[in-house]
């Protein structure tokens, strides 16, 4: 512990040194069970060429790590917090003097990754993980120095960082145009998804349209050749694509039938003596479902074709050995001879895209929008229906029995089970195939069927009350935050359940992070219209997000930052579930219509707060703006009732009464389009519903009484059959008159779009 300090301290400033002795002592009564500095910066990070955007995705591991840890003793967060963040910029700074010249460090590029991550989570801790923790304004006067000093010094690195990064974006992926086709392409390695112990629905076994056009003597085939079959007979070829997984992702030569029969198999899996049986139990042990099953009933096809690199021709000889010596074979596996840079420079092809491939943002803008993005659930030619039952489920109106301080939960429960499209969906026995037991952020299924029991239990209840005991304890699985007992905020509990549904049920929860823009890229989007460029966005969104929450809850919102100095802006496009909402409190009487002109108002940020403008090259006082890009078809709306007072670090309630109507229009908060131009173009884009008007009605009402979200109750008002019920917890009082609906404890409002 010392020994990590003293490495740490030759870094800061004279203060700051003063500061973390002072930390370090402090830290020596931290039991033993607790996550140490230690922990961290023994970490290691085995990088191996991954792209930036996978590493970020490290990042957010590392730091959920972190959080899990710490939030695990009853401690010092801050404190903990800040010894973590140091420790992190520590082991960045040493990384950095790791890297030394290209040419003379083999693992020079390993020690730029590991620098990378380890300086953005150090960022992340500082800038996202403190701010946020309660009771962080009541540490200003113990830590603020240390603080604001860990701050300037980590962001100090941040030219350093930024050609690290750039760097590292060159070395994954030289070219450009490459770069955007990964990050615009339509996904192709989805599969079918399906729960532990049940089998998939999908025909493996294709059967032959008929003869082969070609002779094949050879052991190879020709780019020309597997051209023609792949044209007559394409669900008779099997095509084994021998390169790494992120060169598989970024392209790989499909069969054009809309049925994708391609499978990657990583060079580094294959070893000398193995068997074919030896590559599906082995090499593929974490190939997606698909392509094992594809590999299982090899014997099927007609033919297999494998192509590689032109550096891995080893690897293709290796695998050609084992698969001819598999009897099962229909014909002897070929090779493509000229790999994959031969299918690429063939001049037989030049006009032959990539299925779903965009080359550019303009390409949405040509004449005939053959390439608009469709997300795939599966390798089928288009994604598994988000289909609900012909008549709509109707839940009963049935109390739910509080399990000890769990009335938190009981309300939000009352108030999703009115959308139709979302409880159907449920209902449904086949609801399990959009379930995505890969997905990287997901439970493994486990809270989508137990949201699946509880709805089911609901339905169909013979009394007037459910014990959601199961569902609750599947919760607490999940999350250790909402144990049985403990009371929780409501709209805390809402945004983890239907973000958790949310990956449980996300069909591409697997696939590779899209990339990020280029310099370029970025520029001539933020030229763009709002309208169009949220559009754009949102598929490029939808390549890693695709589920009911998705279809159901989800909207887009924007945020753009103006350089009072030059003018310039930059703007981000964010998905949400529900809008959290300021409340003015310069005046009295407050509506929902003074809530949201609050949320799209002008903020300055200066001081402490002024933005890094990247024409400028230094921080500079800048103008935010927040606006509604995107509606859903539910529309969840959170009232900021909370907020941490500064000067005690204590958590307030403000108690105004905001009034909110029954019926909502949101067309005033969607933003136009400016021009006859934009319209044409707008045409030519995916509208996925975002199509005034956008008028809503009232169904649900979450309310909490007290000062605290830690005490107090919370209970709903819901709309069902045409009539108002109120529920807390298992009693319910229907036939509730409207004027009670408007009330000044409502905190989480449910309106569902006409």
């Amino acid at each position: 512990m010392l020994k990590t300090f003293r490495i740490s301290l030759n870094n800061c400033t004279p203060s700051l040194q003063l500061s973390l002795l002072t930390l370090q002592e402090h830290n020596a009564t931290w039991g033993s069970n607790h996550l140490t500095p230690s922990t961290i910066v023994k970490q290691s990070f085995q990088m191996t060429c991954q792209s930036v955007e996978e590493l970020d995705a490290i990042v957010e591991s590392k730091v959920r790590e972190v959080d899990n840890k710490i939030s695990n003793g009853n401690v010092d967060f801050i404190k903990q917090y800040l010894i973590q963040a140091m420790n992190y910029y520590d082991k960045y700074r040493s990384e950095v003097k790791n890297i030394g010249p290209t040419g003379k460090n083999p693992k020079y590029y390993c020690f730029q990754e590991a620098a990378y991550v380890n300086y953005k989570a150090s960022q992340t801790l500082l800038r996202e993980r403190i701010p946020k923790l309660p009771g962080f304004g009541g540490y200003k006067s113990a830590y603020s120095k240390i603080y604001h000093e860990l701050i300037e010094m980590v962001e100090g690195q941040e030219h350093e960082i930024v050609q690290i990064k750039n760097c590292l974006k060159k070395k994954f992926c030289d070219d450009n145009l490459v770069l955007r086709l990964k990050s615009l392409k339509s996904p192709s390695t989805n599969q079918v998804r399906s729960l532990p112990g049940t089998t998939l629905t999908s025909e493996f076994k294709p059967k032959s349209t008929k003869p082969f056009s070609i002779t094949i003597k050879e052991d190879y085939i020709l780019v020309d050749q597997l051209y023609q079959l792949l044209k007559t007979n394409p669900i008779d070829i099997l095509l084994v694509d021998l390169r790494s997984r992120q060169e598989y992702d970024l392209y790989h030569i499909e069969d054009g039938s809309g049925v994708d029969m391609s499978i990657c198999i990583e060079p580094m899996s294959i070893r000398n003596g193995y068997t074919a049986e030896d590559l599906y139990q082995l090499s593929m042990a974490v190939n997606p479902d698909y392509e094992r099953e594809l590999f299982k009933n090899r014997s099927q096809y007609e033919l297999l074709v494998c192509y590689g690199n032109h550096d891995n021709e080893a690897t293709v000889k290796m695998f050609m050995t084992i698969m001819n010596k598999d009897t099962s074979l229909k014909r002897r596996c070929v090779y493509l001879k000229s790999g994959i840079k031969g299918w690429n420079q063939d001049l037989s092809f030049q006009n032959l895209k990539p299925n779903g491939y965009l080359t550019s943002t303009t390409e949405y803008f040509s004449n005939t929008p053959r390439h608009t993005i469709t997300p795939k659930s599966s390798k089928s030619s288009s994604k598994l229906p988000l289909t609900t039952t012909s008549k709509p489920a109707t839940t009963r109106t049935v109390g739910i029995n509080n399990l000890g301080n769990t009335c938190y939960m009981n309300c939000i429960l009352q108030c999703l089970l009115e959308s139709d499209k979302f409880v159907s969906f449920f209902l449904q026995g086949d609801y399990k195939k959009h379930i995505n037991i890969n997905s990287r952020l997901g439970s493994k299924g486990i809270l989508a069927t137990g949201f699946h029991l509880l709805v089911l239990s609901i339905t169909k209840v013979s009394g007037k009350t459910v014990t959601p005991s199961s569902f609750a304890k599947d919760v607490s699985t999940v999350n250790k935050n909402f144990k049985l007992g403990q009371q929780q905020d409501c709209f805390e509990f809402l945004d983890f359940l239907l973000d958790s549904l949310h990956e449980d049920l996300n069909e591409c929860g697997n696939e590779p992070p899209i990339a990020e823009l280029t310099l370029e890229e970025e520029k001539h989007r933020e030229a763009l219209p709002i309208r169009i460029a949220s559009t754009i966005e949102w598929e490029r969104y939808l390549k890693n997000n695709l589920s009911i929450v998705e279809d159901v809850f989800q909207g887009q919102y924007f945020s753009r930052l103006e350089c009072t100095a030059c003018k310039s802006t930059s703007t981000t496009y964010n998905a949400f579930s529900s809008l959290s909402l300021p409340i003015p409190l310069d005046r009295q009487n407050v509506s929902l219509d003074d809530c949201f002109q609050a949320f799209c108002s002008l903020e300055v940020l200066d001081g402490d707060d002024r933005w890094h403008c990247p024409s400028c090259k230094k921080k500079q006082v800048a103008l935010k703006k927040l606006g509604i890009s995107r509606l859903p078809s539910v529309l969840i709306i959170h009232f900021k009732r909370f907020q941490v007072k500064w000067e005690t670090g204590h958590i307030i309630k403000i108690d105004k009464f905001i009034s909110y109507p029954f019926k909502l229009s949101m067309d005033k908060y969607w933003p136009e389009a400016q021009s006859e131009e934009e319209l044409r173009n707008l045409e030519k884009l995916p509208s996925r519903n975002q199509n005034p008007p956008f008028n809503y009605r009232l169904t649900g009402v979450a309310n909490h009484f007290g000062a605290r979200t830690s005490s107090g109750h919370y209970t709903a008002y819901v709309q069902k059959s045409g009539q108002w019920c109120y529920f807390d917890d298992n009693a319910v009082t229907n036939n509730v008159d409207r004027h009670k609906i408007v009330n000044g404890n409502a905190y989480v409002l449910f309106y569902r779009r006409k």
